[in-house]
Order: structure tokens, then C-alpha cells, then sequence
């Protein structure tokens, strides 16, 4: 974070009424290194995303400090702080040997930003499959218009979508199919050719 590396024992006494001032050396801007080793009475100017400095174990955030106008090169510390206190270890995020993922894993979000960070740009991942979902039915009908003697809403499209989506799928819902031979296979030829995987529910062939 943006503030001053330091030894924290040099800083481990600092409060409001003693402020403890320490020598600034220099800064590291986010993304370069501080060129030198922070010493006794030492300290560096550091901003969010800096790396430590040699020599230091803590960094101090700025509102805990204050400039004394009459000596710049002065930094005075308001208040102590502990051993690497506001720093990000090296493998704090993902130790050396641990596994990002397995076979099967989801690419979600979170995986997707942690295999930025490490700098990884390709992995191999499977696509998605897309179900094509059909209910077939003369007596049934979309939701929405009334209903006529004899009609019903159909419902199972609908149901098998949100499963198909917690399991990974991609679902595409076809219109309803009546309850001939010619209009179901013709639905089976549509949603196979567009799909991986047909999901179909009511085919039954009256007499």
C-alpha cells in the first residue's frame, strides 16, 4: 500500500505524542525496485503494488506519517508497527506445488483470475455442451395464452433447462412438438443438428 518500508524496530516505539523520525533514502515506484538496502533508521517511499526493499520487514501506510515541512528528507512515524505488517509474501496466493486445477474443473471467475496472476495464457478446457430440450403433446401449449378444453401448459422444458444449466450444459429450448410421426422427426432432426445432446420428454403414439 501506498507508505514508507521500514525495519519495524525502528518504528516499534513511534506514537502521536513521540513520533519517531527515520531517514528517507528514496522511493519505488509500482513496478521498479528500490536500488540499495534499507539501514538502521532507514526508510523507502513505496506505493501500492511497490516491492520490498532490502533490509525492510514492514511498510508504514502514509496516514501513520508526517512530514515535517522545514525537513523533507525527515519522515516522522506516528504510529508502531510489526514485522510484516501491510506486505504480501511471496506464495501468500498459491504455494510452489499446489495444483490451480484438475481436469473437470469449472473455469470460473475466481480460476480464470488466478491463472492470470500466475501468468499462465493458454489451457486446454472442453467446450460446453449444448442440450436441445423437446416436449411433445398435442394437448400442450406454451405459457401465457388461455387455455382451451382439453389443452395444458407445458412445463418440463423449463424444469430440465435450469438442471441442464447446474450441470453445465447450454440449454436451447424448442418449440413443442405435436404428436405426429412427420412433426417429431422433423424436431429431431433440428435439435440434433444444432446440439450435441437432445433431451425429449411426452413421445407416445396413440392407436
Amino acid at each position: 500500500m501506498d507508505g514508507f518500508a521500514v525495519r519495524a524496530k525502528d518504528a516499534a516505539t513511534a506514537s502521536h505524542d513521540s513520533p519517531v523520525p527515520l531517514q528517507l533514502c528514496g522511493k519505488a515506484a509500482a513496478g521498479s525496485v528500490f536500488d540499495g538496502e534499507v539501514g538502521a533508521g532507514m526508510c523507502v517511499r513505496l506505493f501500492t503494488g511497490s516491492a520490498l526493499p532490502d533490509g525492510a520487514d514492514a511498510v508504514v501506510m502514509q496516514e501513520d506519517t508526517r512530514v515535517d515541512a522545514s525537513k523533507p528528507e525527515l519522515i516522522l512515524f506516528l504510529d508502531p508497527v510489526k514485522p510484516w505488517e501491510n506486505v504480501r509474501l511471496r506464495g501468500e496466493d498459491v504455494r510452489r506445488g499446489v495444483s490451480l486445477g484438475n481436469a473437470g474443473d469449472y473455469l470460473t471467475v475466481g480460476r480464470l483470475s488466478l491463472l492470470a496472476a500466475v501468468g499462465m495464457t493458454q489451457v486446454s478446457v472442453g467446450r460446453r455442451p449444448t442440450v436441445g430440450l423437446l416436449a411433445s403433446g398435442s394437448e400442450l401449449r406454451e405459457a401465457g395464452p388461455t387455455l382451451a378444453p382439453g389443452q395444458i401448459y407445458e412445463s418440463n422444458r423449463l424444469g430440465l433447462s435450469a438442471l441442464v444449466s447446474r450441470a453445465g450444459g447450454i440449454p436451447h429450448i424448442f418449440p413443442l412438438v405435436p404428436d405426429t410421426l412427420t412433426a417429431t422427426r422433423a424436431a429431431l432432426e433440428t435439435a440434433f443438428e444444432k446440439c450435441e445432446v437432445v433431451i425429449s420428454s411426452g413421445w407416445c403414439f396413440g392407436g
